[in-house]
């Protein structure tokens, strides 16, 4: 199957069209028969472009044809523990999310569009494994309604986008339900995340005769609205950074429907137009190792200072309170801790290299000072790890000694180990401030890969089209509304 580009002559002015054409065998000779006829390139209508993703759905995943894959699929039917299916049904409900989509969608398909939307979150929640697109596996998620409802493809395509046009419906629906559920007051907290969106797009050459399925990947910027305890109700999404211009904007767009204050909270890798925004706005923000220096306190008493307190044997806080601003240390009092893991594994992959060194030099493969001085430094500045090694050369023996820097190292587990919060917030108190970042940190991972259930692909001239951008919006919000429930189920709230 291949698009071929039709170039026509009609008074005097040149008219191009694109089909799609399918080469088939048939008595022993290869012939070719349209498959779609898009009409004009230069007019490509949505319901064109719907035709051509219906057309090539049944390509979009390779590996639906194949039989390996196959064999480790579940079948058809198959379904999750029972009691886990059930308890997202209920959530489902609980929040009345079905009938809000019906009276969002507000036309005489509706009912379909919200059958498809809550299978799709459901397979996300179910089968986050799944390679095959929803219009193929879409049975095992096992829900009654959509049991005599055949849907392809498109009509997955079709739904995804429309959540794109009622998400700031979905945000107050969401808010009111949970903030009267949960007694939440009216702050809602807000935070960038930066992350990828990963789905299929159809290339096209230069002479419009050939195409291929390939991965689209491209970066996805979402500004995810929460209610405390982390519970995520809506998110903006955008092809560039959130700048403070944009966040603003939400600000004043939430305060207007919401009726609610909103604070921003910013991890280091997100500063992009967080440190512009004006003094007024409620902010919370982690600084990077490099601006430790700002807290008011002496390191020597840093991590003993008596005023600290820890919360279940796992994180000493402690709260400096400052006239304009205020910092809340944090320090996990784990054994091991990740970050000290992750120095551990760099610090031997480092000694496994420095050992070969070591057997040349000993072996006498290795001679000239110059040489091996300038191999070990180059090993120890790949790895990042100059100060935490100390080597001694000896060419007489020959051999070489080296050891580990342990006052530095302990030093930089120390810092890893801590988190740093500044804030301008002085009534809440610490361990709110710091359980909201944390589940910030939480929804942050769930949320930084954005991929696509439907499988269908985008003609690559058109990826930057509105359609597009509503479709990849609509699967940020499957993803989000999966991420609520899983948050919700996980608090014990499914009851």
């Amino acid at each position: 199957m291949f698009f071929r580009r039709i170039v026509t002559k009609r008074n005097g002015k040149e008219y191009t069209y694109l089909k799609l054409i399918e080469s088939y065998r048939e008595n022993g000779k290869v012939k070719q028969r349209v498959i779609a006829n898009l009409g004009n390139i230069e007019n490509l209508d949505p319901e064109k472009v719907g035709t051509l993703i219906t057309s090539l759905n049944k390509l979009s995943d390779p590996c639906v044809n194949n039989e390996r894959v196959k064999k480790v699929l579940p079948e058809e039917g198959y379904s999750p523990p029972q009691s886990r299916a059930v308890n997202l049904d209920k959530m489902w409900q609980k929040l009345g999310l079905s009938d809000f989509l019906c009276r969002a969608f507000n036309d005489r398909h509706s009912h379909k569009v919200a059958l498809l939307v809550k299978a799709m979150v459901f397979q996300k929640m179910l089968f986050p494994q799944e390679p095959r697109p929803i219009a193929v596996s879409y049975r095992n998620v096992a829900l009654p309604q959509i049991k005599n409802y055949e849907p392809t493809g498109n009509d997955f395509y079709r739904a995804t986008a429309s959540l794109a046009k009622i998400k700031n419906h979905l945000e107050f629906h969401l808010y009111k339900i949970l903030s009267d559920h949960l007694n939440a007051g009216s702050l809602l907290y807000m935070a960038p995340v930066s992350g990828e969106y990963l789905g299929y797009e159809c290339d096209l050459n230069t002479t419009g005769t050939t195409y291929q399925v390939q991965p689209h990947k491209r970066p996805v910027h979402l500004l995810v609205s929460t209610i405390p305890p982390g519970i995520p109700v809506n998110c903006r999404v955008s092809n560039r950074p959130f700048d403070s211009t944009k966040i603003i904007a939400a600000q004043e767009d939430i305060a207007g429907h919401l009726k609610a204050k909103l604070c921003i909270i910013a991890d280091t890798q997100d500063h992009s137009g967080i440190t512009t925004l004006p003094p007024g706005v409620p902010l919370i923000k982690s600084l990077p190792l490099e601006e430790f220096a700002v807290i008011p306190v002496s390191s020597s008493d840093l991590w003993q200072d008596r005023d600290a307190f820890t919360v279940n044997n796992t994180l000493w806080i402690k709260d400096i309170a400052k006239t304009e601003k205020r910092y809340i240390i944090c320090h996990d009092l784990r054994p091991t801790s990740p970050s000290d893991r992750v120095l551990e594994t760099k610090l031997a992959g480092t000694a496994q290299e420095l050992d070969k060194i070591k057997s040349l030099v000993r072996q006498q493969r290795l001679r000239r000072e110059k040489t091996i001085i300038k191999r070990i430094n180059a090993i120890l500045q790949k790895n990042g790890c100059e100060d935490y090694f100390n080597f001694r050369l000896n060419l007489k023996e020959p051999d070489i000694h080296y050891s580990r820097n342990e006052e530095v190292i302990h030093k930089l587990k120390t810092l890893n180990r801590t988190k740093v919060l500044e804030t301008n917030i002085k009534e809440l108190p610490a361990l709110e401030i710091v359980e909201s970042y944390q589940q910030w940190s939480n929804i942050k991972n769930k949320l930084q890969l954005i991929n696509d259930p439907v499988k269908i692909p985008v003609i690559h001239p058109f990826t930057e089209e509105n359609q597009i951008n509503e479709y990849i919006t609509g699967q940020a919000i499957v993803h989000l509304l999966s991420c609520t429930l899983e948050t919700l189920i996980s608090q014990g709230d499914d009851n």
